[in-house]
């Protein structure tokens, strides 16, 4: 018999993830999950809703103790004073009355205590649709980070989805928000945006 030991090490950016070709009731390889609440559900891969065909990551509600649950990318070599953006969507089929509460943070290590700094901090999800949670980062120094994901609701909500998760360099140029068609000819139309900040400095180009 001949037993052999991996490690996960760290991955390099880009980074991405939507948990597809694994099965489900678990996690990816090199991920890592605290049930900090001690009940008996926590973070696993699920088929039951998705934003890319045809898994997610997904947490379910308890009915009588309040969410604190997590889990963990695997660590990520990040180089200080770069601009990352982490990108993924989250979902919660919620209806009007229950909410949802999610927040990532950064650290040094896949556990609870070595999160240190937090990126996102998502209140009160209500959404029935996957909507998309974007934020830019900067470490301090150069090494191994870790990105925590933290499901943090009162008891028997409805669930936390999360897919389609990715930590690439930020980019230098910002697409515009808000773009709003305000009205329409047969050769015309009337556009508005919101400006990126900055904006950039030759224009934004567009296809029709």
């Amino acid at each position: 018999t001949v037993s052999v030991t991996t490690t996960c090490g760290y991955y390099t950016i880009p980074y991405t993830q939507n948990f597809d070709l694994f099965p489900t009731g678990g996690i990816p390889p090199c991920y890592t999950r605290d049930n900090a609440n001690a009940d008996a559900v926590q973070w696993q891969i699920q088929a039951v809703t998705f934003s890319s065909a045809s898994r997610s990551m997904h947490m379910a509600k308890s009915l009588t103790l309040n969410m604190d649950d997590w889990f963990f990318l695997p660590g990520l070599y990040l180089n200080g004073g770069t601009s990352y953006r982490l990108f993924f969507r989250y979902n919660t089929g919620n209806t009007s009355t229950l909410f949802e509460n999610l927040r990532v943070r950064l650290g040094n290590g896949a556990s609870v205590v070595a999160m240190t700094e937090t990126l996102i901090d998502l209140p009160n999800i209500n959404n029935n649709s996957f909507q998309i949670a974007v934020v830019d980062f900067i470490p301090v120094t150069t090494g191994v980070y870790y990105l925590g994901f933290q499901g943090q609701s009162i008891a028997n909500q409805t669930y936390i989805a999360i897919d389609d998760i990715s930590v690439t360099l930020s980019p230098s140029c910002f697409a515009p928000t808000d773009v709003t068609i305000n009205s329409t000819g047969i050769t015309t139309a009337s556009v508005s945006w919101t400006a990126a900040s900055p904006a950039p400095a030759n224009g934004y180009q567009y296809y029709v």
